[in-house]
């Protein structure tokens, strides 16, 4: 999921001071299971659980943001399944990151 920020909030809009409170409104009003993956300027994208059935659902999302939308300084926002680069580069970014953690205790051990 993608939301855009507006650069300035109208009068009767919200503005996020932080991407912490981003994620704090996503976690809490659409789903706590969200994990922030970007945020560039005034961009976030972010990470939803799998849809279920009795849980999370595509229209939750979209009437949570809809919603959002009146309340808060949201431009735009969209929802899309990760591309196949995009996935390959999350997964390289992941192993990179398990290599390095690897190495920091080999270090400790030897110490």
């Amino acid at each position: 999921m993608e939301i855009r920020l507006k650069k300035a909030a109208e009068k009767h809009e919200k503005s996020f001071g932080s991407s912490e409170e981003v994620t704090q409104f996503v976690k809490g009003s659409l789903s706590s299971g969200a994990q922030l993956l970007e945020a560039h300027d005034s961009t976030y994208l972010y990470q939803l659980p799998r849809f279920k059935a009795g849980e999370l659902s595509l229209g939750q999302v979209f009437k949570g943001l809809q919603e959002a939308s009146a309340t808060y300084a949201i431009e735009q926002y969209s929802l899309v399944q990760p591309s196949l680069e995009q996935v390959f580069l999350r997964f390289a970014k992941e192993q990179e990151a398990m290599a390095i953690a690897e190495q920091q205790d080999v270090i400790l051990a030897d110490m």
